[in-house]
């Protein structure tokens, strides 16, 4: 019987099919075990038909007042013990802020809308880290800076936007940000 987890999962797994890149998108897919001995069943698990890389998502929805805390904790842990790459995609006004902090802090969580049944991804986050994990360009998602080039855009912990940075032309662009780009710059552009 659908509810409206199910339905946000569902519908999660829907936008991602739609960017009609031939990704192979499944969901409740079994892979491995979690850290308590039971079977791994993920929410949605994609994988790159290119290359063969794979990564899940953890579809969580809290449109409730309840025990999300002791929930959204127990799913980070699981998803730092996942035995392939793995992020929680989360949304619903009752997520406490601390929270959400915690989950965007660890690098595996990203939150998107959710409203009327559809997906909001503003900034194309998701998207972008999507794209990366399974080593598929993700410059297009870009947004042209007549001062620098291109930018991108920087949520900070409540979800605000930070300044933008420059990619390659900048001298304050991090070595970390060039493992992830693929880009290489000669030593005179650091």
């Amino acid at each position: 019987m659908p509810n409206n987890g199910n339905n946000f999962r569902h519908a999660l797994a829907e936008y991602i099919r739609g960017w009609g890149e031939g990704l192979a998108v499944e969901e409740e897919k079994y892979i491995g075990w979690r850290f308590i001995g039971t079977p791994r069943k993920l929410d949605i698990v994609i994988m790159n038909p290119q290359n063969c890389r794979s990564m899940a998502i953890e579809a969580k929805l809290q449109e409730t007042s309840g025990s999300a805390f002791e929930k959204l904790s127990y799913a980070l842990d699981d998803c730092m013990a996942a035995p392939i790459p793995s992020i929680i995609v989360f949304s619903g006004r009752y997520i406490r802020d601390d929270m959400k902090a915690k989950l965007i802090s660890s690098g595996h969580g990203i939150e998107v809308g959710y409203e009327n049944g559809a997906i909001a991804d503003r900034y194309e986050l998701l998207k972008q880290r999507i794209y990366i994990e399974l080593g598929m360009n993700y410059f297009p998602f870009l947004r042209p800076n007549a001062a620098h080039g291109l930018e991108i855009p920087m949520l900070g912990r409540m979800g605000r936007e930070q300044a933008p940075y420059a990619p390659c032309r900048s001298k304050r662009i991090s070595k970390y940000c060039f493992a992830i780009s693929g880009w290489s710059c000669s030593n005179s552009d650091m």
